[in-house]
């Protein structure tokens, strides 16, 4: 099948992880309750094996969530069928549902595969809403500063179970000069990654 693979490569990062994060839980759980009058040279550091376990677990934490920003341009210059199918969802004209003045509007025949929002209504974003379970592209875009001070936390939007990509455009200079140089940080603090969707910025200022 065309996404296979790419299923299969979030599976495997979901499994891992959370092989990972076990194995740590484990290793706290029984240094804790060992018995370390039958393991003398022990006794003496469990505090320090206790917490050697604690600082591994928030190392492997903070691996799994840790987010990776990329430009959609440079991404979409990269050849491949992924890439292409990328550039369908967020360019080509296809179902949507659009998140606006407090309101879900679908537009298109079939259901919706990509979803429009501004950060007015990410509160919508996190409603049960049947519209939102086929969307495999959400496209926030951001039009001033005063809007970076929400945030949009995907692991609370139950909803979007097809969800692959997320897509921030900046239709302002945000960072001076058109750079897109700070762009990335922006995105972090906007969006809450999960570790199954790729996350993209564009800067796209209107003429």
């Amino acid at each position: 099948m065309k996404f296979g693979r790419k299923n299969k490569r979030h599976f495997n990062l979901k499994y891992f992880s959370a092989q990972r994060k076990a194995l740590c839980i484990n290793l706290v759980l029984f240094l804790k309750q060992i018995d370390m009058d039958k393991f003398f040279f022990l006794k003496k550091w469990q505090r320090a094996w206790v917490l050697f376990a604690v600082v591994i677990f928030l190392f492997f934490t903070s691996q799994v969530s840790a987010q990776t920003v990329e430009s959609l341009n440079v991404k979409l210059n990269e050849q491949s069928d992924e890439n292409q199918q990328l550039s369908r969802l967020f360019s080509a004209l296809n179902p949507s549902v659009y998140a606006e003045n407090g309101e879900l509007k679908v537009f298109g025949d079939g259901a919706p595969v990509v979803a429009f929002a501004a950060p007015g209504s990410f509160s919508l974003l996190s409603s049960d809403n049947e519209a939102f379970s086929s969307v495999r592209l959400l496209k926030i875009t951001v039009s001033d500063a005063e809007q970076l001070s929400g945030n949009l936390n995907l692991g609370q939007m139950g909803s979007f179970e097809a969800l692959e990509y997320v897509v921030v455009v900046f239709a302002y200079d945000a960072c001076g000069n058109n750079s897109e140089q700070c762009l990335a940080g922006l995105v972090q603090n906007l969006v809450t990654a999960r570790e199954d969707v790729a996350v993209y910025y564009q800067l796209s200022i209107p003429n």
